[in-house]
């Protein structure tokens, strides 16, 4: 087990992954639950937001992780619009 994870080990795991099952990672990365206050209220969790319901997904999960306060996540995922394939980048807001 590795004693720290950074932001770019993770990248660089979700890029591999993507690397080896594209539509199963994007699937997996644009899923969503549907969540309770608790965790929109949640000071590191990204949330998405649609029609008044807040839901939570697997990179607004990670970036909690990493404790980022901002309204967006740390990590992103691209998707190319020619190839629908997914990657995974650190966002240069932050």
């Amino acid at each position: 087990m590795r004693p720290v994870v950074s932001i770019d080990d993770t990248i660089d795991f979700l890029n591999s992954l993507a690397r080896k099952d594209n539509e199963c990672i994007k699937k997996l990365c644009l899923h969503r639950e549907l969540c309770n206050d608790s965790i929109v209220n949640d000071r590191y969790t990204n949330v998405h937001e649609e029609k008044n319901k807040f839901s939570l997904g697997m990179l607004g999960f990670l970036n909690g992780l990493f404790q980022n306060t901002q309204d967006f996540g740390s990590i992103i995922m691209i998707i190319n619009e020619n190839t629908g394939d997914v990657s995974f980048s650190k966002n240069d807001k932050i």
